[in-house]
C-alpha cells in the first residue's frame, strides 16, 4: 500500500460540509462529529504505521516468557539486601539523582511543549534516549539472575512509560506521525530498517526518528504485558517480593493479594490492548483488506477501533461537559477543548507518576535510594538540569524584557491552539530568530 490508499483513506475519513439547511445546533454536531472521525481515523492508521513494530516486540516477548521466567534468583542474594520489612534499593537504577533527573525533565515538557516549543526537538529526543537507557536497565535486571524485587521492575517500568509518553505529546511528535502517514510511503519492514535516517529535518528522517521511538515504545508495552501476567498469576518467582509483602500504588495502598490480582489484570488488559491492536492494525490493512468487500471492512476497522478506544472516548466526553465560556478563558481558541484534554490528562499522570514512584519506594521501606553520592546518579540528574535551566533562563528573559511568557496564538499540525500575544521585535538578532522559530513551531503546515 502507498501513499495513494492512505490519501484515499483519510478522503473516505472526512464528512462532507453542511447543508443550507442545517440549523447552528446541526452544525455544530455533525462539526464535533466529523472531528472525531477524523481524529479515531489517524489513530487507526498510526496503528498501522506502528504495527510492524509491534511484530518486532515478539521475539522479546518470547524470550521472556521461555528464558526470564526460568532464571531462578538465589535466596542468599535476597536475604543479603534484607533490611526490616523493607530492602537496600538499588541506587544506580533509581536514586534520587536518578528519579529529580527524571522529574525534572517530565517539568521540562510542559514548559516547552506550552511556551518554547522550538526547544521541543532536542528535549524529545532526550526523553526517548532515557526511556531507551532505562528500557535496557529493566531488561538488564530481568536477564541478569540477581535478586530483583518486583516492586523495583514497577518503578523503573513505570518511569520508562512515562518518559515515552509525554514525548509523544509534543507537536515535533505530531509532526512525526504526520509525516510518517502524509509524505512517506509504506515500504517493506527491512526496506524500512535499511533506510533508517534520524534527522528531524526531512520527512524521511523523522519517519525514522519515529520508528525507533515505536519501536522502544512497543518494547515496554510488550514487557509490561508479560510482567503484569506473571503477578497476576499469583507467584513471584522471577522477582522476589518486598520481605512484609509487596504494596502497590493505586491511588491508595495496595497490599492484599486480591487488590494485586485486580491492579494486575487491569495492567495485563490495557497493555495488550495497545500492543495487539496496533499488530492488529498492521494485519488489517496488509492482509485482511483484500478478503472482505469494502463496506465489510470498513464496518470491522469501526468496531476494532471502538472497542479498543472506548476509554479515550469517554475521557473525550467528559471534557464536553465543561462550558464554552470557560474553555475559551482557559484555552481560547476552536481547539480549546483538545487542549484542554492533552493538558490535563498529561498534567494529571505527571503528578499522579511522581506520587506514586515516592510512595511505593515508601511503603516498600527502600532504603538507601535517597542521596545522590553515586556517579550513575549524577549524569541523569545533570541532564535533567540541563534541560530545565535553559528554559527557566528563556523564560526569565522574556519576564524581565516585557514580552509575554506565552507565544502568540498558532496551531499546529494536531489542531491544538496556544494562547497569547504577538511578541514584538526587540532585543538580539539570536533572540529574536529564537522567538520567531517558537511562533512558526506552532503553525500550521
Amino acid at each position: 500500500m502507498g501513499d495513494h490508499d492512505i490519501n484515499e483513506d483519510h478522503a473516505q475519513a472526512s464528512d462532507a460540509p453542511p447543508r443550507a439547511g442545517d440549523g447552528p445546533r446541526t452544525a455544530q454536531a455533525k462539526g464535533a462529529v466529523s472531528r472525531w472521525t477524523r481524529r479515531v481515523h489517524k489513530i487507526y492508521i498510526i496503528c498501522f504505521h506502528r504495527g510492524f513494530a509491534a511484530f518486532l516486540v515478539l521475539p522479546l516477548v518470547l524470550a521472556l516468557v521461555f528464558v526470564a521466567q526460568k532464571n531462578h534468583f538465589g535466596a542468599d542474594q535476597c536475604k543479603a539486601r534484607e533490611s526490616g520489612c523493607g530492602f537496600v534499593g538499588n541506587e544506580d537504577a533509581y536514586g534520587l539523582g536518578i528519579r529529580l533527573g527524571v522529574y525534572l525533565q517530565w517539568l521540562s515538557v510542559f514548559l516547552v511543549v506550552y511556551l518554547l516549543p522550538s526547544e521541543e526537538r532536542s528535549l524529545m529526543t532526550s526523553l526517548i534516549t532515557f526511556s531507551s537507557a532505562l528500557m535496557m536497565a529493566i531488561l538488564v535486571l530481568t536477564f541478569g539472575g540477581t535478586c530483583t524485587y518486583t516492586v523495583e521492575i514497577i518503578v523503573l517500568l513505570w518511569t520508562a512509560f512515562m518518559t515515552q509518553a509525554l514525548a509523544s505529546i509534543t507537536h515535533t511528535a505530531q509532526e512525526i506521525d504526520d509525516a510518517g502517514i502524509r509524505e512517506v510511503p509504506v515500504i517493506s519492514g527491512l526496506k524500512r530498517a535499511t533506510t533508517f535516517q534520524l534527522n528531524l529535518d526531512s520527512p524521511q528522517g523523522m519517519h525514522g526518528f519515529q520508528s525507533g521511538s515505536t519501536l522502544v515504545e512497543m518494547c515496554i508495552l510488550g514487557y509490561a504485558a508479560w510482567f503484569w501476567v506473571c503477578l497476576l498469576r499469583g507467584a513471584e518467582m522471577v522477582f522476589a517480593a518486598t520481605p512484609c509483602g509487596t504494596s502497590l500504588f493505586f491511588f491508595a495502598r495496595i497490599q492484599d493479594r486480591k487488590g494485586i490480582v485486580v491492579i494486575s489484570a487491569l495492567m495485563t488488559a490495557v497493555s495488550l490492548a495497545t500492543l495487539l491492536f496496533r499488530l492488529a492494525a498492521w494485519i488489517f490493512r496488509t492482509s485482511v483488506k483484500r478478503w472482505f468487500s469494502k463496506r465489510t471492512y470498513d464496518m470491522l476497522g469501526a468496531v476494532l477501533v471502538s472497542i479498543v478506544y472506548l476509554p479515550i472516548t469517554l475521557i473525550a466526553g467528559i471534557t464536553y461537559l465543561v462550558p464554552d465560556t470557560w474553555m475559551l478563558k482557559m484555552f481560547p481558541g476552536s481547539g480549546g477543548r483538545e487542549q484542554l484534554m492533552v493538558f490535563l490528562c498529561a498534567f494529571v499522570a505527571f503528578i499522579v507518576s511522581v506520587a506514586g514512584i515516592e510512595l511505593l519506594l515508601v511503603w516498600n521501606g527502600i532504603s538507601d535510594v535517597y542521596g545522590v553520592g553515586s556517579t550513575g546518579q549524577l549524569i541523569p540528574l545533570t541532564m535533567g538540569l540541563v534541560s530545565l535551566m535553559p528554559i527557566l533562563w528563556k523564560l526569565l528573559r522574556r519576564y524581565m524584557a516585557g514580552e509575554p511568557l506565552v507565544p502568540e496564538p498558532a496551531s499546529n499540525g494536531s489542531g491544538l491552539l496556544i494562547r497569547g500575544t504577538a511578541l514584538p521585535h526587540q532585543g538580539s538578532p539570536v533572540e529574536m530568530a529564537a522567538r520567531q522559530s517558537d511562533r512558526e513551531a506552532l503553525q500550521l503546515p
